[in-house]
């Protein structure tokens, strides 16, 4: 026991510093009290306290910022599947992979399209995802492993007619004749 002495001089330092309101903790402390906390539940009594402070309070829809509950029942755009999304969010896909897939970012609809502006291996790019590839040279008509998409026109348009397939020795050849290094 301590004496009244002791006890007022307590009193003072303790002074506005409610429940160690201010007093900083480890972050050992911190974790301490959390896992002690994990599975505990208020007693019955507890909860009705809790409850009885709560009324009159400014909760849920007697709230000024109400805006009618934190979920809502959407359709997607996309596949027409009912989804529950929070409403600030403001989603209109029930997925990811549905958001991804209703995007049409293909040619003149995506920000980075080049068209006729496309460098040399922008367009070679361009070319191998749109033209079927052969293994056969249409100059020697040998097969090869290793072959590669001329330009009949040396002009290198989006023009799927203007390329040939080719094995490295005709292309050499083709380009040479064509005055190209």
């Amino acid at each position: 026991m301590h004496t009244p002495e002791t006890r007022k001089k307590i009193s003072i330092a303790l002074v506005g510093n409610k429940n160690g309101l201010g007093r900083k903790m480890s972050h050992e402390a911190i974790e301490k009290i959390r896992k002690w906390h994990i599975g505990k539940k208020h007693s019955t009594a507890t909860r009705e306290k809790i409850s009885r402070n709560r009324k009159g309070k400014m909760l849920g829809s007697s709230h000024p910022n109400w805006k009618g509950g934190m979920k809502e029942t959407k359709e997607c755009e996309r596949c027409q599947k009912l989804f529950t999304a929070w409403k600030y969010q403001h989603r209109k896909y029930c997925s990811r992979i549905c958001r991804v897939k209703s995007r049409d970012m293909r040619r003149e609809k995506n920000p980075d399209w080049k068209g006729e502006n496309v460098k040399y291996s922008g367009i070679h790019m361009w070319i191998r995802k749109n033209k079927t590839p052969t293994n056969i040279c249409e100059h020697c008509g040998k097969t090869k492993n290793r072959m590669a998409w001329a330009n009949k026109d040396h002009k290198y348009s989006r023009n799927l007619n203007d390329w040939i397939r080719l094995c490295p020795k005709c292309h050499k050849k083709y380009d040479k004749e064509h005055n190209r290094k």
